[in-house]
């Protein structure tokens, strides 16, 4: 929520198409990190992964949670604006179906037993 609320301020600051290309590798980056703690499997690294995951939703929240929608409306011309955002929406439901029915085979230990090294996944 916090990271909502902020983004307010920023978009009017930064713009929505640098927003979300630098908002894109600071995930990338944050993500990189938390799957590097992963492997290393401390208790401490561990700890350090799952603060790492806090700051991707505050960052994703701020950059890419709320330049999404806007850039796909202002990509596609006016004839073309619903069948865009109709596709968009469509395809981005099925992707996130397809990681909400894999993502728990790749966590469980009796199956792939990533853990928390899930996160070089989000980098797809």
């Amino acid at each position: 929520m916090v990271g909502n609320i902020c983004s307010w301020f920023v978009i009017d600051r930064v713009g929505r198409r640098n927003l979300t290309l630098w908002g894109v590798a600071v995930l990338t980056v944050i993500l990189m990190l938390a799957g590097g703690l992963a492997t290393v499997g401390s208790v401490p690294a561990l700890k350090g992964c799952i603060a790492f995951m806090v700051v991707y939703g505050f960052f994703y929240n701020i950059s890419i949670g709320s330049t999404a929608y806007t850039i796909l409306t202002e990509n596609a011309t006016s004839r073309l604006r619903i069948k865009t955002i109709a596709i968009g929406i469509a395809v981005q439901n099925s992707w996130y179906t397809m990681w909400n029915l894999v993502l728990p085979y790749l966590f469980n230990p009796d199956k792939a037993n990533l853990g928390a090294k899930v996160c070089f996944t989000g980098i797809l």
